[in-house]
């Protein structure tokens, strides 16, 4: 069956999530939505699509899921990439990100930041170093590995806040999707 994601153009967080189903070689489709005509606050989209008239929004058969974090987790599960399942994965994956954004990953203590993300995704490892770019911008300094570890110290991740729900749909895709690892 094919995915839906309900998304527009204009939305970063519906690029977050279109971007890794591009890239996944699962089978989907976008639907676009004229968010700015009013259709995500229509009676209609608000009862079938999202109550909140938000996009981005995945549906896989009777699975609907919000929010572009936990609609990328959902794609590294069910199609085995993109994930931080192990520690070397975890490490590559905080390499990519911080050399996409011109740091050398190794001016970094990324063992502890590693050991400091067990269970986290790809999509919070790349939020882990935007907030410690913030907090270094804040200061007017350049990013270090304390910005990444007090970063990931405030950080929950979707593993911890929605365990539940994160092992259901991990349940769910085993047998239906190849491992990341």
């Amino acid at each position: 069956m094919t995915m839906k994601l309900y998304c527009m153009g204009e939305s970063g967080n519906a690029y977050k999530a279109a971007l890794p189903l591009s890239l996944s070689g699962l089978d989907w489709e976008p639907v676009k939505v004229d968010f700015f005509g009013g259709e995500t606050r229509s009676p209609e989209y608000r009862e079938n699509i999202n109550e909140m008239g938000e996009v981005p929004v995945l549906v896989d058969g009777d699975l609907k899921l919000t929010q572009s974090g936990v609609i990328q987790d959902y794609i590294s599960e069910k199609s085995g990439k993109f994930g931080g399942a192990t520690p070397a994965e975890r490490r590559e994956i905080l390499r990519i990100h911080l050399s996409r954004r011109k740091r050398d990953p190794g001016q970094f203590d990324l063992d502890a930041l590693v050991t400091a993300t067990e269970g986290w995704s790809g999509a919070e490892l790349e939020e882990c170093v935007i907030a410690g770019l913030h907090a270094a911008f804040a200061r007017g300094e350049e990013l270090t590995s304390e910005d990444l570890t007090t970063a990931a110290q405030q950080t929950v991740p979707l593993s911890k806040t929605m365990s539940e729900q994160v092992e259901g749909l991990r349940d769910w895709a085993r047998g239906r999707a190849r491992p990341a690892s």
